[in-house]
């Protein structure tokens, strides 16, 4: 877990130091109201009391940096209780702290010097509206800062969903509501706000009493068209924000922090030299603010605090092994074995293809249950690597690893432990096991789930054995469920389920197939199988009731698998599906239905038709593999009542809508001017948009107005032509006139219920839980979109067409592209059918 902490924190903080950096010029306007304020005394339970030392809602700030105007790297060492309360302080390590910086390749670009350390606190949790107060004494030195704030931004996100290069890409906006003491000018308090990142909005306000002198009360309350802040309990300044009007609206955290900038901000709050004693002190929290999500990712949360028992003995005390590592296919890892090292080179390593080096410890680990060893990177690129303690001695091979850790941090685990070495960087791992061991093995690069082929060159050594504590007795090898019967047919269960190692584990009772997991990446495509060939090869249609019995909502992707390939790239033979009698999305050129959110508690009927011509063999339930995401996830679920018919109407082809006759439709844009709309050099009914620098997570769009085309019809289409030298990503909204609730997104008002793309090799996918249909168009590309609507939701009437090109990636990253837009028409698939 603290290794996956370490990667997405260091990302949070520096969004944080963008936010001080555009606070660095400031002003004394004030954009508000700061005389015959009347607003009521600010209200608050007790979020945190300092002074009964370190609270459970807060966690302290350790190992990472904001960057510049930030010279101070978060250290836990500058965070201290006491019966005082908690007080922040700067202090100068020995040497400049060096991070390196990387791109979002994982390419280093650069590196970050920070010349001293300072202390800050997070809650763990994200709260909302609501009162805001904090009593403080503010460091009196020249070149420091002393905050109160709440933030968020584009660095996290409550359902959290990353690129195959671990970007977020669905992060918060970037909201801030800032109380900033100037050490430089203790007398004064700043003002501050940000929206979707757009600051600004300083406000100095004289205090008339020098607040590091003693202890006084500040805060806010943050409502949804105003915010207030107070001093000892009275408003002292006011802004209303009018209805068009942007405002804070995103929950974030409370922080806190003390801190000394670079050469950027000087001119805002001094130079900072000499290191004492002072620092900024806090006695407690209080607000009356909900908590709006916690994200499980936390250090030490209080129901999950990251403890384990480390090896006590000295491992210069134990002799190292000379291992005869072997490749697991001859050629794919070249190795030399060196004494007490091995050296592994390869070239065309290819992610979840699992292959391994690996080398015999019967006799050197017997009656052992401790393994150490190094991992040296002597490559460019980082390399992730899977550690299998293992004994193969059974008619499987069964992973003993129970856990491992480097320095004070615990690795991940997926059965073996991961371990993620960067160029240069040399890792010594200690792993506890369970059982008798009697091979090690190491999955160098095979066992990422995305990208590839790898290539790399890393050195094993030092590799030592030794016993201490009880050695736990090998585990045993779960049984298979027994088979279900289906259609008066038994049915074998399988997949990656825990008696073939995998992380399901599946238990039939009552002729239902009960699934829980608590360790599936959701990007691993992992699945339970129902190993079906006699039944399903004679039909044409899959039935079953799926129930959620965990706490959260589960998303399944269900392929009908076949002998014959349907397309290129799958052997999945759906065709379509319904949940509750609704339509949901089928991949036909990728493979599967999806069957997403998933509600807990709730029991959904899914139905899918499948082509019987295939040769349909079995079906594969992904529960919660399928996502895309590096998270891991766990549940429970139940699927009964499961059968095969032949009811299922079997189209030759899809089934696309009738054509309506094309129209020529206006497309606009906001005032932000990210896209350029031309109509000249193009035919009749078509548009062209080019673009230079549209961020990838702005949400920008060009609109068109519909409501009158769109009424009395079901089916949109359009053509997207990529006249640009690389791929776009186009999404296409088709709009109603009010926003729903749909499973975790509280503000849908997109009408897609599914789609048709041709002309293209991407198949594209409709989103109905956050809206939207989305394709990749490659150079050159023209790719034609047949989308369906549901004018008869809550949702109402069909009132304008938003295209979003290359805005929606959730990536900060700017993008160009030259795109027409053409092929517009509307039609209903009731008038198709009536012919």
């Amino acid at each position: 877990m603290r290794n996956k902490l370490l990667r997405i924190l260091p990302a949070m903080a520096a969004a944080a130091a963008v936010a001080f950096g555009m606070a660095v010029s400031a002003c004394t306007t004030p954009d508000g109201q700061t005389e015959n304020l009347t607003d009521k005394p600010l209200e608050g339970q007790m979020l945190a009391d300092f002074t009964e030392g370190e609270p459970t809602t807060v966690f302290k700030s350790d190992g990472w940096g904001n960057g510049d105007p930030f010279n101070t790297y978060w250290t836990a060492d500058n965070v201290a209780y006491t019966d005082d309360g908690a007080k922040l302080t700067i202090s100068q390590p020995d040497e400049p702290i060096k991070v390196p910086v990387y791109d979002e390749d994982g390419v280093q670009t650069g590196e970050t010097v920070y010349e001293y350390e300072g202390g800050e606190m997070r809650t763990y949790a994200h709260y909302g509206y609501g009162d805001y107060e904090v009593r403080m004494k503010p460091a009196k030195k020249v070149g420091t800062t002393s905050t109160f704030f709440v933030c968020t931004g584009n660095y996290e996100a409550e359902n959290p969903v990353y690129d195959d290069k671990g970007n977020l890409i669905n992060g918060n906006p970037w909201d801030e509501i800032d109380i900033e003491f100037l050490g430089k000018e203790t007398t004064h308090v700043q003002f501050n706000y940000f929206v979707n990142g757009e600051g600004g909005h300083e406000y100095m306000y004289d205090l008339g009493f020098d607040a590091s002198e003693e202890f006084h009360n500040y805060g806010f309350r943050w409502a949804e068209d105003y915010i207030t802040w107070f001093v000892d309990g009275e408003p002292v300044y006011r802004i209303d924000f009018e209805e068009d009007e942007p405002a804070p609206s995103t929950a974030g955290r409370i922080l806190m922090n003390y801190w000394c900038g670079t050469e950027t901000a000087y001119e805002w709050m001094g130079e900072y030299s000499n290191p004492g004693n002072e620092g900024a002190e806090y006695e407690w929290v209080k607000t009356t603010a909900q908590v709006e999500w916690t994200d499980a990712n936390d250090p030490n949360l209080p129901d999950e605090p990251d403890v384990f028992d480390k090896f006590q003995g000295d491992w210069a005390d134990y002799e190292a092994i000379e291992p005869s590592f072997e490749s697991s296919v001859e050629g794919l890892y070249t190795v030399e074995n060196n004494g007490t090292s091995a050296n592994i080179t390869y070239t065309d390593v290819e992610a979840n293809s699992y292959q391994n080096v690996s080398t015999n410890v019967t006799e050197v680990a017997a009656d052992k249950n401790w393994v150490n060893l190094k991992l040296t990177n002597n490559g460019e690129e980082t390399s992730r690597i899977r550690i299998n303690v293992v004994n193969n001695e059974g008619a499987s091979e069964v992973i003993l690893n129970d856990y491992g850790y480097c320095g004070d941090y615990l690795l991940d685990k997926i059965d073996g432990n991961f371990a993620e070495v960067e160029p240069g960087e040399t890792m010594d791992i200690v792993i506890k096991y369970k059982g008798t061991a009697n091979s090690l093995e190491l999955m160098i690069d095979s066992a990422n789930t995305s990208g590839g082929p790898f290539s790399g060159d890393i050195t094993i050594s030092d590799i030592k054995f030794a016993k201490e504590g009880e050695i736990e007795d090998l585990p045993e090898t779960p049984e298979a469920p027994e088979d279900l019967i289906i259609n008066e047919q038994p049915v074998a269960v399988g997949g990656s389920i825990t008696s073939n190692n995998g992380p399901y584990t599946a238990k039939v009772e009552d002729n239902a197939l009960n699934v829980s997991y608590d360790s599936v990446l959701g990007n691993s495509y992992l699945n339970v199988e129902l190993q079906s060939t006699a039944v399903a090869s004679v039909n044409n249609t899959f039935k079953a009731k799926i129930t959620n019995n965990g706490d959260a909502p589960v998303n399944i992707r269900v392929n009908v698998q076949a002998t014959i390939a349907s397309t290129e790239n799958t052997n999945a033979c759906n065709i379509s599906a319904t949940m509750n009698g609704e339509t949901v999305y089928t991949d036909t050129q990728w493979g599967g239905s999806m069957f997403d959110n998933i509600a807990a508690g709730a029991t959904v009927e899914i139905v899918i038709v499948y082509d019987s011509s295939k040769q349909a063999t079995n079906v594969q339930f992904m529960i919660d593999s399928h996502k895309g995401d590096e998270q891991v996830h766990s549940g429970n679920v139940t699927i009964s009542e499961i059968a095969f018919s032949d009811d299922g109407t079997v189209p030759e082809e899809p089934v696309t809508p009738p054509a309506g006759e094309n129209v020529d439709l206006v497309f606009n844009h906001d005032d932000t001017n990210y896209y350029t709309i031309d109509k000249d050099g193009v035919a009749a009914g078509e548009i062209n948009v080019t673009y230079t620098a549209v961020p990838g997570n702005c949400y920008k769009n060009v609109m068109a107005q519909v409501a009158e085309l769109a009424k009395g019809n079901d089916t949109f289409t359009i053509t997207i032509t990529n006249n640009g030298d690389s791929a776009i990503n186009a999404r296409v909204d088709v709009l109603g006139t009010t926003a729903i609730t749909v499973g975790e997104n509280p503000n849908n008002q997109v009408c897609n219920v599914s789609h048709i793309a041709t002309g293209g090799a991407d198949a594209g996918y409709t989103d109905t839980t956050w809206g939207g249909t989305s394709i990749s168009v490659g150079a050159g590309e023209s790719i034609t979109l047949t989308i369906t609507y549901d004018e008869n939701t809550e949702r109402g009437a069909v009132t304008s067409i938003l295209v979003f090109l290359d805005s929606h990636k959730g990536d900060s990253q700017t993008h160009a592209g030259n795109v027409t837009l053409s092929g517009f028409s509307f039609s209903s698939s009731a008038a198709g059918s009536e012919e």
